[in-house]
């Protein structure tokens, strides 16, 4: 995305691979929190803005403990 190759000026073929499975993710509840203020993630509401979907939590919580750590290490 920093690039430009994801989320330029027109879509392109990479955006429709890329950022639809980026957006589909983001129907977990458990992954959403940590995608959607990154670029990628406003690139993906971009090329998919209407991705109907929401799957409840459930991710194991040590798998996400990694996430997790590096949101808060980030808001630091």
């Amino acid at each position: 995305v920093a690039e430009g190759v994801l989320d330029g000026e027109s879509l392109n073929a990479a955006d429709f691979q890329i950022a639809t499975s980026i957006r589909l993710a983001c129907t977990l509840q458990d992954l959403k929190p940590f995608i959607v203020d990154r670029p990628i993630g406003k690139a993906a509401f971009r090329a998919c803005p209407d991705y109907s979907g929401d799957v409840p939590p459930a991710l194991p919580a040590e798998w996400l403990a990694p996430l997790r750590e590096s949101a808060s290490s980030a808001a630091a």
